[in-house]
């Protein structure tokens, strides 16, 4: 079912209520260029059968590295940009979302993360959300997108999960 061109990069799978179509979003690399990336889309009715045989070019840009998996919330499909900062971690700052219906795509900052943590994107309640998880302490922060046009993110829980992991003491030994 995915094409065989280029060096897949990431897929996602989502649905447009606009065209009553489920579709199947993969980003990929041409094998002669590792500095852009392309974008193919694979449309199914809302009876999974095949619109069409084959898959649609839609655009391409510049090369990013998506991280975790992807989310698909109210006809966007969102992945995770990582970049590589200076220490050889990797940092996530911004998030690639492609539109199902327009068939678009655009780069939207990240609130402000911890430092040393692991991001993921979910879909909670319709809503996107950010798990921020820090590697150094045992605390989620999660952010929900509030305003996808303005970018608006605001954090709505903070987990701190520290209390568990206190040494436990067996029974025996006292």
């Amino acid at each position: 079912m995915l094409p065989d061109s280029g060096h897949y990069v990431d897929v996602g799978f989502g649905y447009s209520s606009l065209s009553n179509e489920y579709k199947m979003v993969k980003w990929f690399m041409e094998d002669n260029d590792a500095i852009s990336m392309g974008c193919k889309i694979f449309s199914l009715s809302d009876r999974l059968r095949f619109i069409s045989d084959s898959w649609r070019l839609t655009e391409t840009r510049p090369f990013v590295d998506l991280g975790g998996h992807p989310a698909s919330v109210n006809r966007v499909i969102y992945w995770l940009i990582d970049t590589e900062d200076h220490r050889n971690f990797y940092r996530t700052d911004s998030i690639l979302a492609t539109d199902l219906d327009k068939e678009e795509s655009k780069i939207i900052s990240c609130p402000n993360l911890s430092p040393f943590s692991r991001a993921s994107l979910l879909e909670l309640k319709e809503c996107l959300y950010l798990a921020d998880c820090s590697t150094e302490k045992a605390i989620v922060k999660m952010w929900r997108l509030e305003n996808p046009k303005k970018c608006r993110w605001v954090s709505e829980y903070y987990i701190n999960f520290s209390s568990i992991f206190n040494p436990i003491v067996p029974l025996t030994s006292v």
